[in-house]
């Protein structure tokens, strides 16, 4: 059977167990992508299993194309799941299916984190609060958190209590005006489909029929709201297989739950586990190393990776004096490994957060190493990409008034506050939009008459909005708004760049065209429901850097771990909080970097960091330490000759510019019986925390032994060798 060819025994085991739900635990690097679309082979091909009768969610568009690529590639045929795509499309299209009973029009629009930013600023202003009192970036973040976890998001909230009455009118009424715009959050989309089955006993009747499997992928990445859904599809008769790690559980900060794996059996009971520990990615040392870390951790199921590949470079460990010289080791031995002629795409470096990149950054550009930061704005994310995006989104949706009030002045039409105000004033009296409201606004100033060259320029394109191609549309409404003559105007190097990805804008579209044949609405879904970062090519010859996270579901021959040192990796949160979920989730972010190398794996620490105005001396990481000895090779330093505390009390080497070990040592100890007894505090990136080593350029250097205030107005008291204790306020040093 070609379902199972090239397949291990454990994989075999989880494509042919059909008769049960089913959770494969998949390693990293155990084939979990190919098990799953071996999977839905086989039910197609063996099962006799209609495509239609399949589901299968991913959490990107990208792995939901290359599912369906592999499928139609194996089966010969371009047969395939209908229902293959993220949780968000899925949702989208069951709500265009049922956009009735569900109360919305066939083209409600769906709103972006820029969307949402732009409507809670405008109810904000409507209810006259200041944004520096109540930022709504903040609102935001609540609303998001709260809609993973229930779908009554507003009593969730308010049983919280961690909002104010002001910030919940606020939140209740963002999503009164976005039931007004006949629009939905990305959120939104899983709540209403979820409500809907909920109290459509025909609609979920339906549905609990139409599959026969359920397909997930990455299930530890599903927050509560993503599990209830599937739960709520799933019929009698229909068959759950999830396949995930917790392992590889990072994004809990976003909503992920890793109870839904630990608990998978029990919720979609009776169910049977199959374990993927065969690694093909990397070598014996590297897993052994990755696994001793991540045997750590207590909420996970007990498995070791293994390989076939039992030789390999054993794992190298280098403690720099600082990171400067840890960034110069890193560049080194790529220049050398380049020199000998291994391509610079097969060297990635990996760090915690993305402040650790600009010394690496420099030291690379002095070097003359060509490199590139993963992980930049995405192309649909872009200034002018948004404002076409939004001119479409009103096209298709005139009752779109966040779109609008984007894309009405620009270019510049003259069009101030004062008008937008009586025009929003207006339409809410009328109970329209604010684009069709525009004939009944009097006056006869500049501002009305761009008003009116603007309704008539998009009376005009609306004519044809749904017949035309989209690259047809899009070129008719640059030039009809002048936006394309405005940017050529400018006559920059930013306009020039503008207009360049305007232009790929287009070829996106004719690409569209070609492939599916559709219109205006389908393109404007699929955009709505991206989330691939733009221009991924891997392959390029350059160095690469990113953060962990952004380093999720990639391998490089060649990885460099940096920051191995407490309060930086694991980060300062984790250890201020005492917070024993935090520092698996931490761990679980080790051990994802660790499994990203498939030759080589360099660990890196520096006994001294430069942070803002403040030299840092931190421990090593516990995760080094967590290593057994004889699983990694210390690379020598002759310029570290002394011995420094690690996180708990006891030595490791250290560099020979800070004498007083014994303070040091003692320093050491009392900030980690701090660290277990101080009650939880509130959350700061602050890198200035009791017991940390500082070097302040007048008094020298010393212990932070406490901190006062929010980190924008931090007050430290320090104890210096020379000078004593000195209370500094930080932004006056």
């Amino acid at each position: 059977m070609r379902c199972l060819e090239g397949l291990n025994d454990q994989q075999q085991l989880a494509v042919t167990k059909c008769d049960s739900n089913l959770l494969v635990v998949a390693g990293a690097g155990s084939g979990k992508t190919r098990v799953l679309t071996h999977k839905i082979c086989y039910l197609i091909e063996e099962m006799g299993v209609y495509p239609s009768d399949i589901m299968a969610m991913t959490f990107s568009n990208k792995a939901a194309r290359e599912m369906k690529q592999r499928i139609t590639s194996m089966l010969g045929t371009h047969e395939q799941p209908y229902w293959i795509g993220t949780f968000h499309s899925t949702c989208l299209k069951l709500l265009k299916e049922f956009h009735m009973q569900a109360g919305l029009t066939p083209q409600f629009s769906i709103f972006d984190e820029a969307d949402q930013l732009a409507l809670i600023k405008r109810v904000m202003k409507e209810m006259d609060i200041d944004p520096k009192q109540l930022p709504p970036k903040a609102i935001k973040w609540h609303i998001s958190s709260a809609k993973n976890d229930s779908t009554d998001f507003i009593a969730l909230l308010k049983q919280e209590n961690q909002m104010s009455s002001k910030a919940i009118e606020v939140v209740e009424k963002y999503q009164a005006q976005l039931e007004q715009n006949q629009a939905l959050d990305f959120a939104d989309l899983l709540i209403k489909m979820i409500k809907l089955v909920q109290t459509n006993a025909q609609i979920k009747h339906s549905l609990n029929q139409r599959w026969k499997y359920i397909l997930i992928d990455e299930y530890q990445d599903t927050n509560y709201i993503q599990n209830l859904l599937i739960s709520e599809l799933k019929g009698p008769d229909t068959t759950v297989i999830a396949v995930g790690d917790e392992d590889q559980c990072i994004y809990t900060w976003r909503g992920a739950k890793v109870e839904n794996m630990l608990e998978f059996e029990d919720h979609f009971a009776p169910a049977e586990t199959v374990k993927l520990d065969q690694n093909y990615r990397s070598t014996k040392p590297i897993l052994d190393a990755a696994n001793a870390v991540i045997s750590n951790n207590v909420g996970r199921r007990k498995k070791e990776l293994w390989t076939e590949k039992t030789q390999g470079n054993t794992v190298d460990f280098y403690h720099a004096e600082d990171d400067y010289a840890e960034a110069r080791y890193i560049i080194d031995q790529v220049e050398d490994r380049y020199r000998k002629g291994t391509p610079l795409s097969d060297f990635c470096i990996l760090y915690r957060t993305h402040v650790q990149s600009r010394i690496i950054e420099d030291e690379a550009r002095r070097r003359n190493i060509p490199y590139r930061i993963l992980g930049g704005t995405r192309f649909y994310d872009r200034l002018e990409i948004k404002d076409i995006i939004s001119m479409l989104k009103l096209l298709t949706n005139p009752f779109d008034n966040v779109a609008f009030e984007r894309v009405i002045n620009k270019p510049t039409r003259g069009i101030g506050p004062k008008t937008i105000q009586n025009l929003r004033d207006l339409a809410q009296q009328l109970g329209t939009s604010m684009l069709q409201a525009i004939p009944r606004l009097k006056g006869g100033s500049k501002a009305h008459k761009g008003l009116g060259e603007f309704y008539l320029a998009f009376q005009k394109l609306s004519e044809t909005a749904f017949e035309d191609r989209p690259t047809t549309i899009t070129e008719k409404l640059l030039e009809k708004t002048g936006y394309l003559k405005a940017l050529e105007k400018e006559n920059t190097i930013e306009s020039e760049a503008r207009i360049e990805n305007i232009e790929e804008l287009l070829r996106t579209m004719s690409d569209f065209e070609e492939q599916t044949g559709g219109g205006l609405i389908e393109f404007m879904d699929q955009v709505s429901l991206s989330a691939d970062a733009d221009t991924k090519d891997y392959d390029s010859p350059m160095l690469s850097l990113m953060t962990i996270h952004n380093s999720k579901g990639l391998e490089f021959p060649y990885i460099f771990i940096v920051g191995l040192e407490e309060g930086v990796f694991p980060h300062q949160r984790a250890l201020e909080e005492n917070d024993e979920d935090e520092l698996e989730e931490e761990r679980r972010l080790c051990y994802v970097a660790m499994t990203r190398a498939e030759h080589k794996l360099t660990l890196l620490a520096a006994a001294r960091r430069k942070l803002y105005r403040f030299t840092m001396y931190n421990p090593l990481s516990r995760f080094i330490e967590e290593i057994p000895e004889h699983l990694y090779h210390t690379i020598p330093n002759p310029q570290l000759i002394q011995k420094t505390p690690n996180w708990r009390g006891g030595e490791d080497s250290h560099f020979d510019t800070f004498s007083q070990l014994s303070e040091m040592e003692l320093a050491s100890n009392a900030y980690k019986k701090n660290m277990v007894t101080q009650k939880k505090r509130p959350h700061s990136n602050s890198p200035y925390q009791p017991g940390s080593f500082v070097q302040h350029p007048s008094f020298g250097r010393g212990v932070i032994k406490q901190t006062e205030g929010p980190d924008n107005n931090l007050k430290l008291t320090i104890q210096f060798e020379r000078a004593g204790i000195k209370k500094i306020m930080l932004n006056y040093v």
